[in-house]
């Protein structure tokens, strides 16, 4: 039986049978947690990219691109003879949709499509921008259960990735678009993810510019994205579980007190109160003061510890995800650590087969 054929009797099997198949892989890393995290021992990790076996979908779930603006990504495939397929929502990019690259129904069906194409390993979106909230309940995720492939984007794509793993279980990736830089950093971090590897290892990146905001270690189930997408999800269908979760946000270009907005409405929601702790990306005006009437407004380093100080949690600011070059790919739904001894994020399980 071929692998891609074992990957949908795990999916459609039933939930028992599909978390006693993954605890051989989970074994040695849920024993060492306290017994009281409950850890999702049903989710379905997709099949690993594997050099000239494997292809990936690209397609435009959110704004438009060109092909151009994918050469980077065109070029990191082909040198890891990898095939690739481009969506005509990229292919036939027409301005009349505005901020979007496609109809609602055509950037749907396309991403549908993608999945129950047993040929394809990969869904690679093209970009963030705006546009996923838009086509949420226009994905059947019966059939993204039974069809397990590695889903990955940022920014926008947050709004995908995290419906896709609450609601199915299938581990997904926050990690490059089409139009990301995939400078060496990147590809390596991608491929140590995403690519079959009989013999996996903890997955450690150590930031040494990193600032800590609370020390500790804490292990939890990895969670989180973009920091507006996460909040447009509050009081949906669509929000994501933080229970004991090691939570990562990211953003750009926001001034300090929208950041101060949503993470006070983050706290006001009660999802903080749960995490075992928080990384943040590189804010690339984290120490900057804006006028703000009568003055300046405080910094959105001040802002973080002003308000999530006191949650006794680790909690670090300035790794290497989200709008950045230097960018880790981060699976959604699996144990991970933060040390601040180390300013270290470890992924410590396998997150595709």
């Amino acid at each position: 039986m071929n692998r891609r054929n074992l990957l949908k009797i795990f999916a459609t099997a039933s939930p028992l049978l599909i978390g006693s198949t993954y605890s051989k892989l989970d074994e040695f890393f849920y024993n060492e947690l306290p017994d009281d995290i409950n850890l999702n021992k049903q989710k379905i990790l997709p099949r690993g990219l594997m050099s000239g076996k494997s292809k990936v979908a690209i397609t435009a779930t959110s704004s438009p691109l060109s092909t151009y603006e994918m050469k980077e990504a065109i070029n990191f495939l082909k040198n890891e003879n990898i095939n690739y397929e481009i969506g005509e929502t990229v292919r036939n990019n027409n301005s009349s949709y505005r901020y979007l690259s496609a109809s609602d129904e055509e950037r749907a069906k396309e991403f549908m499509k993608y999945i129950v194409d047993d040929t394809i390993d990969c869904i690679l979106c093209g970009r963030g921008g705006y546009g996923v909230l838009r086509i949420l309940e226009k994905l059947d995720f019966a059939e993204i259960r039974k069809n397990p492939k590695i889903i990955i984007g940022f920014s926008d794509v947050t709004a995908l990735l995290t419906p896709i793993f609450e609601h199915t279980g299938l581990v997904t990736f926050h990690g490059p678009v089409a139009v990301s830089s995939f400078n060496s950093f990147t590809q390596n971090h991608f491929k140590k993810v995403l690519f079959s590897n009989d013999k996996f290892e903890p997955i450690e990146t150590k930031e040494p510019n990193a600032i800590i905001i609370n020390e500790g270690i804490a292990r939890g189930v990895l969670k989180g994205g973009n920091l507006r997408m996460i909040l447009s999800t509050l009081g949906t269908p669509y929000e994501p579980n933080l229970d004991n979760s090691i939570l990562f946000l990211e953003d750009v270009s926001e001034p300090a007190y929208k950041v101060d907005r949503m993470l006070s409405q983050l706290l006001l929601s009660g999802k903080l109160n749960k995490c075992r702790g928080i990384i943040f990306g590189q804010f690339d005006n984290l120490n900057s003061r804006q006028p703000f009437h009568p003055g300046y407004s405080f910094t959105i380093k001040e802002v973080i510890q002003q308000l999530l100080g006191n949650l006794k949690i680790p909690i670090l600011i300035n790794m290497p995800f989200g709008h950045v070059k230097d960018k880790l790919t981060l699976p959604l739904g699996i144990l991970s650590e933060i040390d601040t001894n180390n300013q270290s994020i470890s992924i410590l399980e396998r997150s595709v087969i």
